[in-house]
């Protein structure tokens, strides 16, 4: 089966839904410390990614590891600023809260690209926009 990029994408998001949701809810069930738990969902992704590279690239691991200069590293800081104040909204508001302030992104991506990059959303992009906000 062959799916095109617009099927992939949605196939992702549907899948990024169905990860986030249930992680939001067992991020409250657990009685662990914010900043634990901030270390453990950092330190998994890190060891699983870190592994997969070093099966994936070998020997070229550490040129590659530096290859991705400044904007790696901002990337990496911006994940780890995310994450932390992902944490921090769970346990301070409403689970869908939370939720629908991270579904905002992609209406606030397309806004601020429409301003500052001037690359505007076919219309009826902006109608689906505007229907969400009014539902």
């Amino acid at each position: 089966m062959r799916l095109n990029n617009q099927q992939k994408g949605i196939a992702l998001a549907f899948f990024g839904v169905l990860m986030i949701t249930p992680d939001s809810l067992f991020i409250r069930l657990v009685s662990i410390n914010s900043w634990d738990l901030v270390f453990y969902r950092g330190a998994i992704p890190f060891f699983c990614l870190l592994i997969g590279l070093l099966f994936f690239y070998k020997n070229k691991f550490l040129s590659t590891f530096y290859a991705i200069g400044l904007a790696g590293v901002l990337n990496a800081i911006i994940i780890a600023l995310m994450n932390i104040s992902f944490i921090v909204s769970i346990e301070n508001t409403h689970v869908a809260n939370t939720l629908i302030m991270i579904s905002l992104a992609p209406f606030t991506a397309a806004v601020m690209s429409s301003i500052f990059l001037k690359e505007h959303p076919k219309s009826r992009t902006w109608f689906a926009m505007v229907l969400c906000f009014l539902c």
